[in-house]
C-alpha cells in the first residue's frame, strides 16, 4: 500500500493517529510496521502522514484514515493497545 502525505490528498471523516516523528523516513516506516503488525485492525486502512509545525521543530503525524465514525475509530484504538501502539481519533 502507497503512504501520502497530506498535502497530495484530501481526507474526510473519521482518521486514526499513531504518533508524531520528527522526520518523514520514521513517519512511513511507523506506519509500514503498524499495518504489519496490527493486519487485523489496520489492513484495510489508508496509512498517510501529515506535516505540522510547532515552534522550530517540524513533525509527520502518522496516520490511518477509512473509519466510518468515531465508535469505529475509537474501537480500532482501543484494539491497537494490544498492539502496544497508542493512538488517538480525530474527526477531519
Amino acid at each position: 500500500d502507497a503512504i501520502t502525505t497530506a498535502s497530495t490528498a484530501t481526507r474526510s471523516g473519521w482518521v486514526i493517529q499513531i504518533a508524531a516523528l520528527e522526520s518523514q523516513g520514521e513517519a512511513l516506516d511507523y506506519l509500514r510496521t503498524a499495518q504489519s503488525t496490527a493486519n487485523p485492525v489496520l489492513g484495510g486502512r489508508d496509512p498517510f502522514i501529515e506535516v505540522f509545525e510547532k515552534g522550530t521543530t517540524t513533525y509527520h503525524r502518522a496516520r490511518f484514515a477509512g473509519f466510518g465514525s468515531k465508535s469505529e475509530a475509537w474501537s480500532a484504538c482501543s484494539d491497537l493497545k494490544k498492539y502496544k501502539y497508542d493512538c488517538m481519533a480525530y474527526k477531519k
